[in-house]
């Protein structure tokens, strides 16, 4: 780990970014060598072990868009791997069938192996929590960085920047 003392914000955020590319991509590499759609991936970890949740838990927690998960859902409803059980208004939790848990087992093992060597090893519950409260603080700036006015006119057109106005 790279102990050295940073200079300023920019710097520190920049290093705060890669570490978290760095583990998004080790995510990335392994859905790619499973073959495995990252919507999928995210719907059998999101139930494997937990109590059903809603799509829109799912997608909340994974801050994914609700039609690429609802997809995934209905792709795995089709194959009979996916059931839906009403929990209220229009929610319904997701739940795999056992064929779909033995499944979501055998190729998330090796990965929740590995990630309980990661939290032994690299993470206590000091380090989570300042993680959680980097992620509430990150919320609250960029949230208010999407309502903030546009910067004056520039010369952008170098820039291709129209479509992003």
């Amino acid at each position: 780990m790279n102990e050295r003392v940073m200079t300023n914000d920019r710097e520190r955020f920049i290093r705060f970014m890669r570490a978290m590319n760095t583990i998004d991509g080790e995510y990335a590499a392994l859905m790619h060598g499973l073959r495995v759609k990252e919507s999928l991936f995210v719907l059998l970890y999101a139930c494997l072990d937990e109590a059903p949740r809603s799509q829109k838990e799912i997608c909340d927690e994974w801050r994914m868009p609700r039609s690429t998960l609802n997809t995934a859902v209905l792709e795995e409803i089709k194959a009979g791997n996916v059931t839906l059980v009403p929990c209220g208004h229009k929610e319904k939790l997701v739940t795999l069938t056992t064929k779909a848990r033995a499944y979501a087992e055998s190729l998330l093992r090796p990965i929740l192996d590995a990630e309980a060597r990661i939290a032994r090893t690299a993470l206590t519950d000091a380090f989570i929590a300042e993680l959680e409260s980097v992620g509430g603080e990150a919320k609250t700036a960029f949230s208010a960085v999407g309502k903030a006015p546009a910067p004056a006119e520039a010369d952008v057109g170098s820039l291709n920047l129209e479509s992003a106005r």
